[in-house]
């Protein structure tokens, strides 16, 4: 009887299993993914700025400039902040300018594409200012003063620099301000550079350099320490109507307007 029973039991078919295909609901995105997806959003307007500078890429940089030139205040704290990713910011600030300051023509004053270059041009060099720098290698150093004295140069050859625009003018201090003052640069130049540059719209940047600063008589760069530095021009003019070429700064600060003297002092 045991036997049959268990012979019974043993031969009873067990019931297949089949698989679930129920599909499991899916599940809800980690807090992780979704803040990093957050980040990378709020990132993506400021991501190819912050490309080209770390990059290098002077000439994809001031095709950027210009096409937000509209966003002129916003580009400026933008482009300020992304400047400091550049491996080599004060080298990327010249790639960025070209050559524009060397192309001679009435007709580019009234080109818009050139004009727009000069304005990118002026920013970029202001916000390297606006920045803060310590040290510029030397051989970008001397390129810099080689596109000064070329800038200088077309202004004397056209017009002089009182007759040049603003943003072309303001160009070429900023240049100065940021890289110093080259050769053959007189203290009329810098005086009628300060003068026709609208020095208002750029006072903040100016007044962080210490090419510029550190010559103004009265500048205060420390509690009880005032400097009266001479002008470094060292050039030997031909004429003699420059002999005064090495006179101190101070000369060119009394000759301006009371009211630029006082926004450079702000």
């Amino acid at each position: 009887m045991e036997n049959l029973v268990g012979s019974a039991v043993s031969q009873t078919p067990t019931e297949p299993q089949t698989a679930d295909t129920t599909p499991s609901p899916a599940s809800p995105p980690s807090a992780s993914n979704q803040t990093s997806s957050e980040e990378k959003d709020s990132k993506s307007p400021d991501s190819q700025l912050e490309t080209l500078c770390k990059t290098m890429c002077g000439k994809g940089l001031r095709s950027y400039i210009v096409s937000k030139l509209p966003e002129k205040n916003t580009l400026r704290e933008e482009l300020t902040k992304a400047l400091e990713l550049a491996p080599n910011a004060a080298k990327l600030v010249l790639s960025c300018m070209g050559d524009f300051f060397a192309k001679r023509g009435k007709a580019f004053d009234k080109d818009a594409q050139m004009i727009a270059t000069r304005e990118a041009s002026a920013l970029v060099l202001e916000c390297f200012l606006l920045m803060g720098f310590d040290v510029i290698d030397e051989g970008v150093k001397e390129e810099a003063a080689q596109a000064a004295v070329i800038w200088r140069r077309r202004f004397v050859d056209e017009r002089g620099i009182r007759k040049a625009s603003t943003m072309d003018a303001r160009g070429l201090l900023l240049l100065i301000g940021c890289f110093g003052i080259p050769q053959f640069f007189y203290n009329e130049d810098v005086r009628d550079l300060i003068r026709v540059s609208n020095i208002r719209e750029i006072s903040t940047a100016l007044r962080r350099s210490n090419v510029l600063m550190e010559k103004i008589p009265g500048h205060q760069i420390a509690p009880g320490i005032i400097l009266h530095l001479p002008l470094s021009l060292a050039c030997t003019p031909a004429s003699s109507q420059h002999s005064n070429a090495s006179a101190t700064f101070l000369g060119i600060v009394k000759e301006m307007p009371l009211r630029l003297r006082n926004i450079l002092h702000r």
